[in-house]
């Protein structure tokens, strides 16, 4: 989304078209997305209509391999109608993708551009999937965005770095680091302190 708005901005695809009925939507991806590199990933390609397949098919077919990890509850998927609206999901090139939906559905697209509808690299699950570690596609995750996941530390810390080959070039900083603090009136003053930049969900109180 552009900030401060709710209209959309074309990222991962670089453009789309709507049918006259509203129903199909076809997307042509960007060319040379490249996924983040990590200690435990080493992609051999660019972002292709495999991996959003991947994505989508992965929340909305029941009998497909890595719907039931992690739990294999996807409520905003399924909350806002995807699952239901879905008719088709086609792969027409590599670069090509078509959706079809059963009936007009207004925010389809808003829908699409929210973070549960994020990309991940099918290669790497394909990787997981042969390892016999499939719950690292959500504990370790890999993707196109700016920050490329480091490390987890129970109840303390998660670590990113800048993904270096971000698509949409280089970061402000280097490094985000998600301080793990349940505690309100820790965080504030934490923030007070100068020991983070950011604290979530502060108690108007503090």
């Amino acid at each position: 989304f552009e900030r401060g708005s709710t209209n959309i901005i074309n990222s991962l695809a670089e453009k789309y078209e709507v049918s006259a009925d509203g129903k199909v939507y076809t997307f042509t991806l960007r060319k040379g997305v490249k996924f983040q590199t990590t200690s435990f990933f080493k992609p051999t390609r660019t972002l292709t209509a495999d991996d959003v397949l991947f994505s989508i098919e992965r929340q909305w077919k029941k009998d497909h391999p890595y719907n039931p990890v992690g739990g294999g509850k996807y409520q905003y998927f399924d909350d806002l109608g995807m699952s239901a609206e879905l008719e088709k999901v086609e792969k027409l090139d590599d670069l090509t993708v078509r959706l079809t939906i059963k009936d007009p559905l207004s925010p389809f697209i808003t829908n699409l551009a929210m973070a549960f509808m994020s990309v991940y690299s099918k290669e790497y699950a394909d990787q997981l999937q042969k390892q016999g570690k499939m719950d690292d596609i959500d504990l370790k995750p890999v993707g196109t965005g700016p920050f490329t996941y480091v490390d987890y530390v129970k109840d303390s810390t998660i670590r990113f770095k800048a993904h270096p080959d971000y698509f949409e070039g280089k970061q402000a900083i280097d490094d985000l680091i998600f301080a793990i603090t349940p505690d309100s009136a820790q965080r504030v003053n934490k923030l007070k302190a100068g020991e983070c930049h950011v604290a979530a969900y502060p108690n108007p109180a503090d």
